[in-house]
């Protein structure tokens, strides 16, 4: 499966510039490319810049993503608005919900190096 993911991020103060991720390579990438492109405009928000509107790649050796070309207008995409996708805003309120539950999930390569632990086994074993 190869596949393009479109990331916007934006707050009260700045309006985010869709940015287009190209040939993702199979849904656990497009997981991870998500995931670091939304840290890195989100970085960029907080410092008060805003995130160029660009053509981007996932490089899954180096778990990032990499800018390839920038674009001047929705044109260079031939991008259409999907009028079945609404804009939706997560509250602060939802958000610590979510990460209330998150922290309290166990990642399952810590519940293996917890066994590891307490039963003195090789993590290969388990």
């Amino acid at each position: 499966m190869r596949c393009d993911v479109n990331i916007s991020l934006y707050n009260d103060q700045i309006t985010g510039n869709r940015v287009e991720i190209k040939n993702v390579l199979g849904i656990r990438f497009v997981e991870k490319a998500i995931e670091f492109e939304m840290k890195r405009q989100s970085k960029l928000l907080k410092k008060g810049q805003q995130p160029a509107f660009e053509t981007r790649r996932y490089d899954a050796v180096k778990d990032q993503t990499i800018s390839l070309r920038l674009k001047d207008s929705n044109l260079d995409y031939r991008f259409i608005r999907d009028a079945d996708l609404p804009y939706f805003k997560i509250s602060d309120k939802r958000i610590s919900k979510i990460k209330a539950v998150l922290d309290k999930q166990v990642i399952p390569f810590d519940k293996k190096l917890e066994m590891s632990r307490t039963y003195g086994m090789p993590i290969q074993e388990i």
